[in-house]
């Protein structure tokens, strides 16, 4: 069984890691832990914390949030994952001890949940009124992914606003559940890309 480690930026990805992820990938023969970073990242510090776990897994892969990611500038999602692989390559010159694969969400957990609203009204006082705004949200992308990242429109930011009650570390990755890895990958095009490569591990 291929050993992966997942470093996650906060609880609420260790608790999706941990009653979504973890499960799943076992089946496909991937013995998967999360390791929580406990805050916001940037290019240096993934790098050095991949390097880190590089010891002790067969290979290291990130689940963390371009919204927040520190001092990321103009670059792209695709960019940040590079220029992280390029900081582990010079950090490790002769060439990491396990697979590498950096992998940073567009644009943070939250829109992994606008795959399937319909299970909002799951929460207490959550009317059907607030499902079909966010299903206009929803409606209003091509895809969950590209709900973009400003503090007030990112996909936690809509939710908030709609449901302040709404809890992220509970919530979110029961709600996450609720609505399966099997819609999520319909729905979110470079999660499930990221997915399928850590499953043929």
């Amino acid at each position: 069984m291929t050993r992966v480690a997942i470093l996650v930026e906060g609880q609420t990805e260790s608790e999706f890691v941990e009653r979504s992820l973890a499960k799943h990938l076992f089946d496909k023969g991937v013995y998967a832990t999360q390791h929580n970073l406990q805050g916001s990242v940037n290019v240096a510090k993934l790098a050095q914390e991949i390097r880190h776990y590089c010891r002790s897994y067969d290979v290291v892969t990130t689940f963390v949030d371009f919204y927040g990611f520190r001092g990321k500038g103009d670059a792209t999602v695709d960019q940040l994952q590079t220029e992280v692989q390029q900081e582990l390559t010079r950090i490790m010159p002769g060439g990491a001890s396990c697979v590498t694969f950096p992998y940073i969400q567009l644009h943070e957990f939250e829109a992994l949940l606008f795959s399937d609203v319909g299970v909002f009204s799951d929460l207490v006082g959550v009317s059907n009124t607030v499902v079909k705004r966010l299903q206009a949200i929803r409606d209003s992308f091509d895809s969950t992914e590209e709900i973009n990242d400003l503090q007030a429109t990112s996909p936690s930011g809509r939710i908030k606003q709609l449901i302040p009650n709404y809890e992220k570390v509970v919530d979110g990755p029961i709600l996450a559940e609720k609505i399966t890895l099997t819609k999520i990958r319909q729905e979110c095009t470079r999660f499930d890309q990221w997915l399928a490569y850590v499953e043929q591990l």
